[in-house]
């Protein structure tokens, strides 16, 4: 009955409905012949029908969109974990090459910083130190060991242009920074190193001519390398302090805070870091 009376409702037919099943006496069924004619030409049962029909029609489009939201979750979900995946596969390659960018500095830093203290000794027997020469009459005098002293400034040049060389790699600002201060320094002596025949490339590196250092005035290139205020003095200063910085980079690259297995690294892989602003 509720079914019917709905149906009626539902079509704008509530008159039909009320009359088939008597109403009030004065809308009696047959007392309507076109009530009557609606029901021999099976009206009804055509209503019927369809209203079913409806309804199925209705609950079968839910099912399948039910079905349909559930395959289209299982595909999002599994293209959301394959994101993931790739984005942790990028992200430990970028650490692996800061990291290890950040090595050839920092070993490269520690090796100028080697060359140039062996430079800067004063103490008893260093390179600088002048010894006694015997000349082809017999006569004996002090002069400086110039082979030795061109070998070792050599070594210093070929460590400083390895650190030059490592910096290009590196994207950290604070090692960039302690980077780009040896290189000034370097710039800023530039014309004295000439005098003794070093010479600056358009790419930063040293180049020492032997015949010109060799022949050049070694009180020079004793003042320019020997002592804690010489050039490489301040080169020493420079390289210990890049090293350090790279140092402090790597361990920031591989620690807590931005390693593989970082809270920070995490976050920024399954969303939670972003969560605040959504």
């Amino acid at each position: 009955m509720a079914n019917l009376y709905s149906l009626s409702n539902f079509y704008g037919m509530a008159g039909y409905g009320s009359s088939l099943f008597g109403g009030t006496s004065s809308t009696s069924l047959y007392n309507s012949l076109s009530q009557y004619s609606t029901l021999r030409s099976g009206a009804y049962g055509k209503l019927t029908r369809s209203y079913y029909g409806t309804q199925n029609s209705v609950q079968g489009t839910s099912s399948t969109r039910s079905t349909s939201g559930t395959s289209s979750t299982s595909s999002t979900s599994k293209s959301y974990s394959s994101y993931q995946s790739a984005q942790r596969a990028n992200l430990s390659s970028s650490f692996a090459k800061s990291s290890t960018a950040l090595s050839s500095v920092k070993s490269s830093a520690a090796e100028l910083k080697k060359t140039a203290d062996q430079l800067t000794d004063t103490q008893k027997g260093n390179v600088f130190e002048k010894k006694t020469v015997t000349a082809e009459d017999g006569t004996t005098s002090q002069a400086y060991d110039t082979k030795a002293i061109y070998e070792a400034v050599s070594s210093f040049a070929e460590s400083y242009n390895d650190t030059v060389d490592s910096l290009k790699n590196v994207t950290s600002s604070s090692v960039k920074n302690a980077g780009e201060s040896l290189e000034r320094m370097t710039s800023v002596m530039k014309k004295s190193l000439s005098g003794v025949g070093i010479s600056i490339g358009t790419d930063g590196k040293l180049s020492v001519d032997e015949k010109t250092f060799k022949n050049a005035d070694m009180d020079s290139v004793k003042s320019l390398f020997n002592g804690t205020g010489s050039y490489a003095g301040i080169i020493t200063s420079s390289a210990s302090r890049l090293a350090t910085q790279a140092s402090n980079q790597i361990s920031q690259t591989n620690g807590s805070l931005y390693g593989s297995s970082a809270s920070l690294y995490n976050s920024y892989l399954n969303g939670s870091l972003y969560n605040g602003f959504f």
